[in-house]
């Protein structure tokens, strides 16, 4: 199959470069600036082991991760909406192994 591009075109506004395939598919490139070069090394090493170099994929995904975490923070409560008579810590996790009584 020969998905040759028949049109390119740059957005000046954008800053991106449109093109579309022989199907009218259309693409965008983008730049990407003043990435240091040390975290784009990492980031491609992880890219590559991860997503097999797809770039788009890695960044989509990224974007979802970013999003979800986001979402599971909001429901998390601040401590200064929290009622004094909650008890925050039922399973007892949270005080190094001493149980309230003062033993371990």
């Amino acid at each position: 199959m020969n998905d040759k591009i028949e049109r390119k075109e740059f957005d000046k506004e954008r800053g991106i470069v449109l093109t579309w395939d022989k199907h009218g598919n259309t693409f965008v490139s983008m730049p990407v600036n003043n990435i240091p070069l040390k975290q784009f090394e990492d980031w491609m090493k992880e890219c590559n082991k991860d997503y097999s170099g797809k770039r788009w994929d890695m960044i989509t995904m990224n974007h979802h991760k970013a999003k979800s975490y986001d979402a599971l923070m909001m429901t998390i409560p601040e401590e200064d909406n929290i009622p004094e008579d909650t008890n925050i810590n039922p399973d007892g996790l949270l005080n190094g192994g001493i149980e309230e009584n003062g033993t371990k």
